[in-house]
């Protein structure tokens, strides 16, 4: 996915992911994770 590239950029910031729009970070991991 292109959004990977965000998604792990999100986990480094914490900010809120532009692609999918979700503000946890935490959560954003979670999601690779499974």
């Amino acid at each position: 996915m292109s959004s990977m590239t965000a998604q792990m950029a999100t986990v480094g910031t914490g900010q809120v992911d532009p692609i999918t729009g979700v503000g946890s970070y935490r959560s954003n991991f979670n999601f690779f994770a499974e």
